[in-house]
């Protein structure tokens, strides 16, 4: 998306317009007061239109990199944004003249990330013991059913071989 100094769409693609979920006709010559009140910051609190991308590199004058913002999506979950804005600067000008904002939708790894957390939270609270191990033999992962299986404290068997710390097994 194309902003220029006032924060008035000037130029959006297709791909932007069909992750914010607006026609392109409907972006051009909007402002970010039209569509501050879809965001939410990574916490879920509310944003004003200053917090947006664009309008951090007009004020500024430095580019956003790795923003991540929650778009509220009408009869859909939230989606989630990775932003990064850039200013564009005419020769001799002195602030931004206009701003390309660049966005994908992280929606699917942050799904992903949650599901791995709690999927470690499960296993490290195993009653089970559990370990992985690479196929050098040294040890990826233990939980604490392992360790004390094993006699130690937590931590101390990552990277080390299987080989090593249970002789008794290995003669």
């Amino acid at each position: 998306i194309y902003t220029d100094a006032a924060g008035v769409v000037v130029g959006v693609n297709p791909a932007a317009a069909q992750i914010l979920g607006i026609p392109s006709d409907g972006l051009l010559g909007s402002t970010g007061t039209d569509i501050v009140a879809r965001f939410v910051r990574e916490d879920g609190g509310d944003i004003v239109p200053e917090d947006l991308p664009f309008a951090m590199v007009t004020r500024s004058g430095q580019p956003v990199r790795n923003l991540i913002l929650g778009l509220r999506d009408h009869g859909r979950e939230k989606r989630w944004l990775l932003m990064n804005a850039v200013p564009e600067i005419l020769l001799g000008g002195a602030g931004a003249h206009r701003v390309f904002t660049m966005f994908t939708d992280i929606t699917d790894l942050r799904r992903a990330e949650e599901a791995l957390r709690l999927m470690k939270f499960t296993v490290d609270r195993a009653a089970d013991a559990v370990a992985w191990l690479r196929p050098d033999g040294t040890f990826a992962y233990v939980n604490g059913a392992m360790c004390r299986l094993l006699g130690r404290e937590l931590g101390s068997l990552q990277d080390r071989r299987w080989e090593d710390v249970s002789p008794v097994l290995f003669p």
